[in-house]
């Protein structure tokens, strides 16, 4: 028994164990299933899970086994390195049962599935990367509970303590803090390993999405996912690309403007803006039509949600309207002021949207000004309301008793004259 046996030494688990555990997901007869049919198996969401007292006591025994792991006070007693290792082969032990840990997240019974994720044997098996499974990208794109109970998944995973590595009855060393960091962090990367997860988030609702970007394990996959050298050149590029496309295309209403305002000048086009403007309305153009095909082929839903957010309609139209402006300019039709100033408000929200995808403050002030705009967005009605009322009973007063003349430009200091002041 002193002979510590290493973990890759250790048997794998039978599914047999996975028939005992949960004998609702197991053949007729409590027999495993065929080995042609795991793979669908272990794809399935079942929706009807429940555990049996036994399977629940033989988790309660397993915690109480890794309990005594922790360093009870005996004179006969191992040492810790010997102990943690102990505790380390049992979990990973249990963790290479596959699918427990998503049947454990679908068990039904709110009261069993909270007590048995609370034991310290489930607690210490989320640390081994060996637990984790398709199973999470299967959850989340399959809505209502399954999707709920993977969040939950994040928030228990970015809540652990280097308790749960090493025992609640142990003071932990600056050893065991960096063992604890780099199991978590092991646990994440498998997670972040799947190319299907960060798309997945867009079919989302906004509070799941919202609940699932706060834990810790969702901010490193895509912290680390931003932080790679292809996506800050990309982000880079399109940021400097931007500010040149706003300056050129500024540079173009300037000179129409100007041209508009005196009938007998002729608006001549600059020829390097209008190519900068073109040239970069192209590449983004491109760029849009190359994100719905790729989000088409992940899922239409995928699609919807990303077509109908704020920001993303917000870059659309700002590039649709900057180069259809363009394109009325030079073909010398009438472009009316409003598309103009709509666009260029447009290209500035876009560059709003750049920086809060680069700098986590700028993007949490952001979140929090939607939040309150959300939440008085009744108010914003009511007083919008009472503006437009008392702006059209001024409107028709001054045609009722003008005879229809709504202003004459006469300079005065009535009140009516500061209505029609043009100054």
């Amino acid at each position: 028994e002193s002979t510590a046996v290493k973990p890759s030494e250790m048997e794998p688990y039978n599914l047999s164990v996975l028939s005992s555990l949960f004998p609702s997901q197991s053949g007729p007869n409590n027999v495993p299933p065929p080995t042609t049919y795991i793979d669908d198996i272990f794809r399935r969401i079942p929706s009807d899970v429940h555990i049996t007292p036994a399977s629940e006591w033989s988790l309660n025994m397993l915690s109480a086994v890794l309990n005594t792991y922790r360093g009870a006070q005996k004179k006969d007693r191992l040492s810790r390195r010997e102990q943690l290792l102990r505790r380390e082969q049992l979990a990973k032990n249990i963790a290479s049962i596959p699918s427990l840990l998503k049947l454990i997240l679908l068990i039904e019974d709110d009261d069993s599935r909270d007590h048995i994720m609370d034991l310290s044997i489930v607690r210490r098996i989320i640390l081994c990367k060996g637990s984790v499974g398709r199973w999470i990208v299967d959850m989340l794109r399959k809505s209502g509970i399954p999707r709920r109970r993977v969040i939950d998944y994040f928030a228990l995973v970015s809540n652990l303590t280097v308790f749960d590595f090493i025992g609640k009855g142990r003071t932990p060393r600056q050893a065991d803090f960096a063992a604890f960091y780099e199991e978590r962090n092991a646990v994440y990367t498998a997670v972040g390993n799947f190319k299907e997860l960060i798309p997945t988030l867009a079919i989302l609702s906004y509070k799941e999405v919202e609940r699932a970007s706060t834990t810790k394990i969702m901010w490193g996959i895509l912290n680390d996912s931003i932080s790679r050298p292809f996506v800050i050149s990309i982000v880079t590029i399109d940021l400097v690309l931007h500010l040149v496309f706003m300056a050129t295309f500024r540079f173009l209403v300037a000179d129409h403007g100007v041209a508009n305002s005196y009938y007998w000048m002729e608006f001549n086009e600059p020829i390097v803006p209008a190519i900068y403007v073109a040239f970069i309305g192209s590449y983004f153009i491109f760029r849009l039509l190359v994100q719905f095909a790729l989000l088409m082929r992940i899922s239409r839903r995928v699609f919807r949600s990303y077509f109908f957010e704020f920001w993303n309609v917000v870059d659309i139209l700002s590039v649709c309207f900057a180069v259809g402006s363009m394109s009325r300019i030079y073909l010398k039709y009438t472009v009316p002021a409003w598309t103009l100033s709509v666009t260029m408000v447009l290209l500035w929200l876009k560059l709003v949207s750049f920086l809060k995808g680069v700098n986590t403050q700028l993007a949490t002030f952001i979140l929090a000004i939607g939040h309150i705009l959300k939440d008085i967005r009744w108010f914003l009605v009511v007083m919008g309301i009472v503006i437009v009322a008392f702006s059209d009973m001024i409107h028709i007063a001054k045609l009722s008793s003008e005879g229809g003349n709504l202003c004459n430009f006469s300079e005065g200091e009535t009140i009516t004259d500061d209505y029609c002041s043009i100054k």
